[in-house]
């Protein structure tokens, strides 16, 4: 179905905003006026709210930005960024339980407690980037990350790849 990406990328964030303590992480939609692509909004809502997530746990405080490409989309951050080490693993199911267990430092998903309000990791750190890049596959699309060019990650999601 034809789908609003600004509409997807707003609500996605309001779910999200009993993570984002005092509105730390800000959302910058920078979508544009497109025309909507066509696609399974139920995935595309899925990977949108994992990858948001990981901005608010891991980038706080700082700015989320969302903007189209010729083939997608890209969810930028200015935060720490992923070190160059973890960046072809961060997709790995419980890979930050792996780095919490090890010793290993601070990567995305990997914090000792959320940016967002701290606490105990729940049993499920470390799946949702794994289940955003799932869906994407399962959808024929493409979620890979680099780093953001001033620091950060830069997430991008082609939909045609």
């Amino acid at each position: 179905e034809p789908v609003d990406l600004n509409a997807c990328v707003d609500n996605a964030w309001a779910s999200l905003q009993h993570l984002n303590g005092q509105g730390r992480m800000q959302l910058r939609n920078r979508l544009g006026a497109e025309a909507p692509p066509v696609l399974d909004r139920q995935a595309l809502m899925t990977i949108l709210r994992n990858l948001l997530r990981n901005a608010i746990e891991h980038a706080s405080p700082g700015i989320c930005e969302v903007r189209r490409t010729r083939t997608g989309i890209e969810i930028a951050d200015d935060g720490p960024g992923i070190p160059e080490r973890d960046l072809g693993h961060i997709f790995d199911r419980h890979f930050s339980s792996r780095l919490a267990d090890t010793g290993g430092g601070r990567a995305a998903g990997a914090a000792s407690g959320s940016a967002a309000g701290g606490g105990d990791e729940p049993k499920n750190r470390g799946l949702g980037l794994a289940i955003a890049r799932q869906t994407a596959v399962q959808q024929g699309w493409a979620l890979s990350v680099r780093p953001g060019d001033t620091g950060g990650s830069v997430f991008a999601l082609d939909f045609t790849p």
